[in-house]
């Protein structure tokens, strides 16, 4: 039915913010959007190490290949970390508390604690925090995890990409699957069964039987929750000019999904996105809303404004206006496995609704989604297309207002 496919929301959030003006971030700018939301009183923090691309496998163990570039990025997460603490966020209540990026692995135990401190030093948590840290399996040292439990991490979010022994053999990794099993029920038992697997499909080779064997493993294993990306994005992104080697690896993309999928929600785990899983009924996503994003190469948002810094001495930022908003919050109803239509009718407005309605109608005829009453679900071969989905109504909404105020 369709001849690209879309592999992440980030493409619908593009499709929209293009519509919107940037603006460079500036210290005056910075303080005026913190004035204009003084009346929110908690926030998320999120720290990313962009380094993924500068690091490198040894052991199975991830490195860097410049260290002092580590260590010079962690003062200047402190610097930010302070300044952030100190001038916007010292009356504010902290609710989740998040390091992202599988470079996060690699800091020092002495560079961690010292980003720690400087957190615990700055921030007020409340209460109920969340905490989170995300890393690889072979960097967790029993010295780390000692560090992340003092700091009161709760939620380890784990990068492996594949349990299977022929897979991780294909992928390069030498370490055994019996080796990551037995570290991983370490850190469960560490973490209180609080750990996140972030696991890849697709990857170069991978047979039917590794993708069955993962899934197999997570269920025996119990994990909480899954999200599984595809390895091959350059793939499928766009039509290839070579349509039958597309077809091909779109077809295999496909099977290998749909089997993963199957075999973990018939061992009863939920299906709560397009890539995501958990195996009890609380949904796992959690919006960032208000995130304060620390470091390079992310994006945070306060009120109705998207911050993106690009490096140390780059950001800039979008102003979202009424129409943007509401496109966002299409996306945030129609990124679920069933959706309501009344609601999906309500934010989309009474004009282009008919338009959206004769496009599900079309998917509903090639098996992509299933209608009740008052909603739509996604079948399995709609979970596949979701992203695909989102922005092609997001694509039809906004021409539809822009060639109706021509």
């Amino acid at each position: 039915m369709f001849n690209f496919k879309i592999q992440a929301l980030t493409n619908s959030n593009k499709l929209i913010n293009n519509h919107l003006k940037k603006h460079i971030v500036t210290p005056f700018s910075f303080n005026k959007i913190f004035e204009d939301n003084q009346q929110l009183d908690s926030f998320c923090i999120n720290i990313h190490t962009p380094y993924c691309d500068n690091i490198f496998w040894k052991n199975d163990d991830y490195l860097v290949a410049n260290s002092q570039l580590l260590k010079e990025y962690s003062s200047y997460l402190i610097k930010q970390i302070e300044k952030l603490g100190t001038k916007f966020l010292s009356n504010k209540k902290i609710v989740k508390l998040s390091f992202t990026g599988v470079a996060s692995t690699i800091y020092s135990c002495d560079d961690l604690e010292r980003i720690f401190a400087s957190i615990n030093n700055v921030f007020t948590f409340s209460n109920d925090v969340c905490r989170s840290f995300e890393t690889s399996l072979s960097s967790l040292s029993e010295e780390k995890i000692f560090l992340l439990k003092k700091y009161k991490i709760d939620t380890i979010i784990l990068n492996i990409p594949t349990f299977s022994q022929s897979g991780r053999e294909k992928i390069g990794f030498s370490i055994s699957e019996k080796e990551v099993v037995d570290k991983l029920k370490a850190i469960q038992i560490n973490f209180n069964n609080n750990v996140k697997i972030k696991l890849l499909y697709n990857y170069p080779e991978q047979s039917i039987s590794d993708i069955i064997y993962d899934a197999e493993t997570i269920s025996t294993l119990d994990i909480n929750y899954i999200e599984f990306n595809n390895f091959n994005k350059k793939v499928s992104e766009t039509l290839s000019s070579n349509t039958i080697e597309y077809d091909f690896n779109l077809h295999n993309e496909e099977k290998l999904y749909s089997t993963f999928l199957e075999k973990l929600y018939n061992n009863g785990y939920k299906i709560h996105s397009f890539n995501s899983l958990s195996n009890n009924n609380e949904n796992p996503i959690v919006e960032k809303e208000n995130c304060i994003s620390i470091g390079i190469k992310t994006s945070g948002n306060i009120g109705l404004y998207e911050y993106f810094t690009q490096n140390k001495f780059l950001a800039f930022y979008i102003k979202n206006d009424e129409f943007s908003l509401k496109l966002k919050k299409i996306i945030s109803v129609l990124n679920s496995v069933t959706i309501n239509l009344t609601t999906l009718r309500l934010i989309a407005g009474d004009k282009i609704y008919p338009e959206i309605m004769s496009f599900l109608y079309e998917l509903h005829q090639n098996g992509l989604i299933e209608f009740e009453e008052n909603i739509f679900k996604y079948t399995g071969k709609g979970l596949f297309w979701g992203y695909t989905i989102i922005y092609i109504i997001i694509n039809k909404i906004i021409k539809y207002k822009y060639m109706k105020e021509c």
